[in-house]
């Protein structure tokens, strides 16, 4: 997603009629102290101070954000004043979108008439589960159908929707996850966050946990959950926008947070795992298809990849290189910087047969964008067949899989001379 200017206000359970189990708000979102309720004159106000700041960069999308709370469940009257402003700095220009966060139960037509009469542009809906039990469990207050058919209303309208889900609340399994990743796909939001449910103090997940009736997901469980659900919903065209909550000072700090599966770094973690997901399959692949040889010398393998993507393919402390040295003995793995003006690069690429020069020299060569017609990643050794030239004689893969490379950079795999790229 590019680079948005954004100015937030946050409403921690501002119209929240429930009191789900696994929140504290003002905790989540560091946000201390009485919550004087916004006007509109705030609204004016801390535009005018961020205008200055914007305009001090190139200009890009710009929008008022109010996050947190039930947005659309608190009184009209406020909501009128709130959003006149917004409004009126986005009739003058001064804006381009309004957005808000709310319940699937808080959207009904009466509700979404006003918010789009006022301006608003983005709805994201904390949805969280579309498991029926986990969402009673978490003391919801709706259920997954009313979830799908706010969905629904909001982009009959017009509206940009965002979908909210919180892996590892209690009664969570691989199951109820997958079921949910797949289900919200179906609905078509424009993005998805994915967040790990922390047990934050003053909630009551918090007595659950310290009565052992709750085990949060540990950091890898975590990941690996995400890494899972954003290479499922990407291959389906939903950009996730983030994975993992915001770090906070408190946070940071151990304060308030007793237990789960919390790490600033935690976006980048789940990048290194969809990495290590999507080398695995390619290497089931191979494993299946091709015998390794019977000898005392390694099978070689290279994965190639750009310089900017070094971090997120290896993995933080290069975890990814780590396992795969262990999990997988009979490869002898080396990690390849891309970079054509690199003298040892260019020295690895003439050591290899002509063939795996040929099919890397062509996929190196193409623009990122072109790899492949729908962004598909390749779960089978690509050929020299499947290229083809169009009149610009620049390249293009025709042949793909099921899934789409959607939000992360190709990264090559050579086994002998066959090249996978994923």
């Amino acid at each position: 997603m590019a680079k948005q200017d954004i100015l937030p206000f946050f409403i921690p359970h501002w119209g929240c009629p429930e009191g789900c189990i696994f929140c504290n708000q003002p905790k989540i979102v560091g946000k201390q102290g009485d919550y004087r309720p916004l006007s509109g004159a705030d609204v004016e106000e801390a535009l005018e101070k961020m205008l200055s700041m914007w305009d001090s960069h190139p200009r890009r999308y710009r929008e008022i954000a109010f996050y947190g709370g039930s947005f659309s469940a608190l009184p009209a009257k406020w909501q009128k004043d709130v959003l006149g402003a917004a409004k009126q700095a986005k009739d003058k220009g001064l804006i381009d979108g309004i957005r808000c966060s709310t319940r699937p139960d808080a959207v009904s037509q009466e509700q979404i008439d006003l918010l789009v009469a006022y301006g608003m542009t983005t709805v994201e809906l904390g949805v969280q589960s579309t498991d029926e039990r986990i969402l009673r469990l978490a003391k919801r207050g709706h259920t997954a159908q009313q979830a799908e058919e706010a969905v629904r209303r909001l982009k009959a309208v017009g509206l940009q929707v965002g979908v909210q889900l919180l892996v590892g609340l209690p009664g969570e399994s691989w199951q109820t996850w997958i079921h949910s990743i797949v289900t919200v796909a179906k609905w078509q939001p424009a993005y998805l966050r994915i967040y790990p449910c922390l047990v934050i103090d003053k909630t009551e997940l918090a007595d659950l946990w310290r009565a052992g009736l709750y085990e949060p997901l540990s950091l890898t469980e975590a990941a690996t959950m995400a890494a899972f659900g954003k290479t499922y919903v990407e291959s389906q065209g939903i950009q996730v926008i983030r994975t993992g909550l915001q770090a906070t000072e408190e946070f940071d700090a151990g304060l308030d947070l007793l237990a789960g599966p919390y790490a600033p770094a935690f976006g980048e973690m789940v990048v290194n795992e969809q990495y290590r997901q999507r080398i695995e399959w390619v290497l089931s692949d191979y494993l299946v298809n091709y015998s390794i040889d019977k000898v005392k010398n390694k099978t070689l393998i290279y994965l190639v990849y750009t310089r900017e993507n070094t971090s997120k393919v290896r993995g933080l402390k290069k975890a990814n290189e780590i396992y795969f040295k262990r999990a997988y003995p009979s490869f002898d793995w080396q990690w390849i910087e891309a970079d054509e003006k690199s003298r040892r690069f260019i020295s690895w690429l003439s050591s290899l047969s002509d063939k795996a020069q040929g099919l890397l020299t062509h996929v190196l060569q193409m623009p990122e964008e072109q790899t492949a017609d729908d962004g598909s990643f390749y779960c089978q050794p690509i050929k020299e067949s499947d290229f083809s030239k169009n009149k610009n004689r620049s390249h293009k893969l025709d042949a793909g899989c099921s899934f789409k490379r959607v939000g992360l950079a190709p990264l090559y795999l050579l086994i002998k001379d066959k090249l996978y790229m994923i």
